[in-house]
């Protein structure tokens, strides 16, 4: 089980157990993650295919999609003076990162030459 329950992935979110300081830590790491896996999927040689391609586009932006689920899901129904700091820091991250991926000419290649 790791630590921080909102990079915990192995069942249903632990709502009980996550705390505002684990918002930024986990935000953080899973966009380093997706960042990583952006640059190396834009980077490949290899004709895109759905194993190769889509499958761990999908995985690294879903790992960061259900995070930032997880959290705003808490900063809407919870939404302490703490929490709503810890969520309010966080979405110029998340913005940013989706902004990045929207406008990011070598993925949209990619995808284009994808054998799916």
């Amino acid at each position: 089980m790791n630590d921080n329950p909102l990079v915990d992935f192995a069942g249903l979110p632990r709502f009980a157990d996550i705390r505002p300081e684990h918002i930024t830590p986990a935000v953080e790491q899973l966009l380093a993650e997706a960042r990583q896996t952006v640059a190396h999927l834009t980077a490949a040689t290899d004709t895109p295919s759905w194993c190769n391609f889509i499958e761990p586009l999908t995985d690294a932006t879903e790992r960061l999609s259900r995070c930032w689920g997880v959290v705003g899901h808490l900063n809407a129904v919870v939404n302490t003076p703490a929490l709503r700091d810890a969520y309010n820091a966080n979405i110029p991250k998340i913005s940013e990162f989706w902004t990045e991926m929207g406008q990011n000419l070598a993925l949209f290649n990619q995808i284009g030459r994808a054998h799916v």
